[in-house]
């Protein structure tokens, strides 16, 4: 994936593409234009150069442990690319990550091969509640604790 720092020019040039974005904000295409600043017919890979000279980098995804995640888009200059901050979670967030994988285990080892029809919170919102339609075409509320 390439992304681009989006100028005055690159607005002016090309301004269906980059209606909804502003100068400064980085512009990542799922796929790269066939044409831009008014060269029409560029195909990736054959023109990586002129994607290169118009001002497109690769984007580069770091490496993520399990409580981090991307942060803020910028342009690494020593390493010629964009990439991303990386963003520690804040203890409540590992502990909500936490809860929410036990969750899961009980409800995957509860539900098995049953069909789900509902699963979501009490009226009271203090119970985990699934509703299950099992093999014998009877329903099943089961909480998850």
């Amino acid at each position: 994936m390439k992304a681009i720092e989006i100028t005055q020019e690159n607005k002016d040039k090309n301004g269906k593409i980059l209606e909804y974005y502003n100068v400064g904000d980085i512009f990542k295409p799922s796929k790269m234009p066939k044409s831009w600043n008014g060269i029409v017919g560029l195909k990736s890979p054959e023109t990586d150069q002129e994607y290169y000279d118009f001002g497109f980098r690769d984007l580069v995804e770091p490496i993520l442990s399990q409580y981090e995640r991307n942060g803020a888009i910028y342009f690494d200059i020593p390493n010629d690319v964009f990439t991303y901050e990386i963003v520690s979670f804040s203890q409540d967030e590992i502990d909500t990550e936490l809860e929410y994988a036990a969750y899961k285990v009980k409800y995957d080892l509860i539900v098995g091969n049953k069909s789900v029809i509902w699963h979501g919170k009490s009226n009271d919102g203090l119970r985990n509640l699934v509703l299950l339609l099992k093999n014998d075409d009877k329903v099943e509320v089961v909480e998850i604790i």
